[in-house]
């Protein structure tokens, strides 16, 4: 069969995953950073413990307080220099230390301190507070913060710019968690552990079944691409080609692991980590806090380049009980995270020559957010109002957009300016949502609007352009 027949059949049959570039339309702008990476925080966080302060100045729901540290104690641009604490940022954030005991084998205030000024001045944020998530479900709010739609079906964003970009490279989209939904356009990676890199050493990962993968091995050695087609099927043939591409040639999984220095032995998880990989970890590699070790793996990868999209994960944040710790205590380790993925970003970049740090585009946010008021358990339950997160690539300087009510919910803002509509009628006004923000983030920093893939998962509704990174 010939190109042209197999694009004649693909068509014919609805399969139009993998496509090269050059077969779909190109972006209308220029651009777009090489690296991509969604931060999932499962369970919906609370970011009045967070981004969205609000203090105990005005209760709800029976006198319950929105938060139990006093208003006048809010940290960043609300917060006070005679508190001693930094004030020279649009954002603000939670007082860890007034709540007991939050941060004890965490770390200190300052990490909140560094990640709003320090982190946010030298890779830009941008912090969307007032996001209507439109759900209280988990499901169906994971999938719209992170592909922009309720509607299931609609791939992880990460996902959808890997398919676009650089679908070639070994493990075009890498996820250690959260919603990872493909739509088929680019295999999937899931990391469970690190033996993950050692896996991919003998066989590419895809999402073939254990038997295809081993029947595929030893096809591939031979080099027989049609006898594997057809013992495998047609509907597997884009997944073969990639397959064999893993195994030999110019863009296999070996030949980049030997060209990458740090992966320059034949057992690469074998060797010394700690002096191959700035992982910061006395213990070494395998004994490393494994939620910080997604974000050094994720930089790892970059460099190697075998990745350029991926998830960060981080679960705990469903607190219908205790809220306060459980919450503040997700929200260091999320700091902690995206702290270390910078700085192993930044290692990778000095020791071998790349640019991650500045190529990189991160979203984080949650599936929604925390109630306004506490449960009989000292929790709060589910509530649509959330924020969203951005730095990196694209996010120039420190920016804060849009705002929540005193009693948290989401306040309007105009669609051309952004500026504040407390009018709820208001005709003239939107609620940001997280559709919004995916029609932005793909035309005004991903530059993907415009691509086959993108008008094939086109975000549905009537949704204004904000200019949120322009």
């Amino acid at each position: 069969m010939n190109r042209r027949e197999l694009l004649k059949l693909m068509a014919a049959t609805g399969i139009t995953a993998g496509l090269p570039l050059g077969h779909a339309a190109a972006a209308s702008c220029s651009g777009g950073p090489k690296y991509f990476i969604s931060f999932a925080v499962k369970g919906g966080w609370d970011v009045t413990q967070f981004c969205d302060p609000k203090g105990n100045h005005l209760t709800v729901n029976q006198d319950s307080p929105i938060n139990k540290f006093d208003a006048n104690q809010v940290r960043g641009a609300m917060g006070k220099p005679g508190f001693g604490y930094r004030a020279d940022t649009p954002f603000s954030w939670a007082p860890i230390g007034l709540t007991k005991d939050v941060h004890e084998g965490y770390d200190t205030e300052e990490l909140f301190e560094k990640f709003f000024i320090d982190m946010a001045n030298e890779h830009g944020m941008t912090v969307i507070n007032g996001v209507d998530a439109e759900t209280n479900g988990h499901v169906g709010g994971t999938r719209g913060t992170f592909s922009g739609t309720l509607l299931n079906g609609y791939p992880n964003i990460g996902a959808l710019y890997a398919a676009i970009t650089n679908p070639d490279v070994p493990l075009p989209f890498l996820t250690f968690g959260g919603y990872d939904g493909t739509a088929s356009l680019v295999p999937l990676a899931r990391v469970g552990d690190p033996t993950f890199f050692e896996q991919i050493t003998d066989h590419n990962v895809s999402n073939l079944s254990e038997a295809e993968n081993l029947k595929l091995q030893a096809l591939s050695r031979k080099q027989n691409a049609r006898a594997a087609e057809e013992a495998i099927g047609f509907q597997r043939r884009l997944a073969l080609s990639r397959f064999v591409k893993s195994k030999s040639g110019e863009f296999s999984v070996k030949s980049i692991l030997e060209r990458a220095p740090k992966y320059s032995t034949d057992n690469p998880l074998k060797q010394n980590m700690d002096t191959q990989l700035p992982l910061g970890s006395a213990g070494g590699y395998l004994n490393a806090d494994p939620d910080i070790l997604q974000a050094e793996l994720m930089a790892t990868a970059f460099c190697a380049g075998l990745t350029v999209s991926g998830n960060l994960f981080m679960k705990g944040a469903d607190s219908h009980g205790n809220n306060d710790i459980n919450q503040l205590q997700v929200m260091t380790k999320v700091a902690r995270i995206q702290e270390r993925f910078w700085q192993t970003a930044k290692q990778m970049d000095d020791t071998y020559g790349t640019d991650i740090t500045k190529s990189t585009t991160m979203i984080m946010g949650s599936e929604f957010g925390r109630t306004p008021w506490y449960n009989n358990g000292q929790g709060k339950d589910h509530w649509p109002t959330t924020s969203v997160i951005l730095s990196g690539y694209g996010i120039e300087g420190t920016k804060l957009i849009g705002e929540s009510s005193d009693t948290h919910k989401p306040i309007k803002v105009k669609p051309d300016s952004l500026a504040l509509d407390p009018n709820e009628s208001s005709a003239d006004s939107v609620r940001i949502n997280n559709s919004m923000i995916h029609v932005a983030l793909r035309k005004q920093i991903l530059c993907i609007n415009d691509h086959l893939y993108s008008r094939q998962y086109n975000i549905q509704g009537n949704y204004p352009e904000l200019p949120l990174f322009t």
